[in-house]
């Protein structure tokens, strides 16, 4: 990651391990309609998910995590979860007590297509709402063996959206190259099926044959 984005600021689990447990308190302070959704919305807010080791490089609105966990079969269920809170927190509120006040987010979760070379992978657009502002962001998750990737920046409401995800997937893509050892390339966009042309020449109709068919002979004369 020091060689990709050598100007990003890197941090890594040993620098997140001192305070996780006072993140996760306050975490657990806030207020989350649904209710069913809390135990999704704060580990999601965690740096690292419970069982693995990871490294963020931030550069400006841009985000790239990697994710280590001890075997494959972690590593799936991390990004099995991630993909059923999507599905079953698509709108979610986030409230926190701010003693006579209070700071009140909604947020809506959409899952995009993403094509991928990866054994799995994961496109999610967010939209955040708050009092004082609303924030739209883009974010690839992308696993090969124990490994993940999670590529995230704000969304361009001037770019195409399917453009976006497919360069967060070739910047996944990269990372998760070099830290599984092998090549991870997207296959190719399917073809898209050629229209039929509507100048086709048309046959003789069943009508005029029968037609033709049911003339009688002319009859002879003497």
């Amino acid at each position: 990651m020091r060689t990709r984005w050598g100007s990003a600021t890197i941090t890594d689990t040993d620098d997140w391990w001192p305070n996780l447990r006072d993140l996760n308190r306050e975490l657990q302070r806030l207020e989350v309609q649904p209710v069913d959704c809390k135990p999704f919305v704060t580990a999601s807010a965690l740096p690292v998910p419970t069982g693995a080791l990871g490294a963020l490089a931030e550069s400006g609105d841009s985000q790239t995590v990697i994710y280590t966990f001890e075997d494959s079969a972690a590593a799936a269920e991390y990004v099995d979860s991630e993909r059923l809170g999507v599905e079953r927190c698509e709108e979610h509120t986030v409230i926190r007590d701010l003693g006579e006040d209070e700071a009140r987010a909604e947020t809506t979760l959409t899952e995009l297509q993403v094509r991928t070379g990866a054994e799995d992978g994961l496109a999610v657009g967010r939209l955040m709402d708050a009092s004082d502002a609303t924030q739209r962001d883009l974010t690839v998750l992308l696993r090969q063996g124990p490994h993940t990737v999670l590529a995230a920046e704000q969304e361009d409401p001037d770019a195409e959206q399917e453009e976006a995800i497919a360069e967060l997937e070739a910047r996944a893509a990269e990372i998760l190259s070099a830290v599984a050892g092998e090549e991870i390339v997207a296959p190719e966009p399917e073809p898209e099926p050629e229209e039929e042309s509507e100048d086709e020449p048309e046959g003789d109709s069943e009508g005029d044959s029968e037609s033709e068919d049911d003339e009688e002979p002319e009859e002879e004369t003497d």
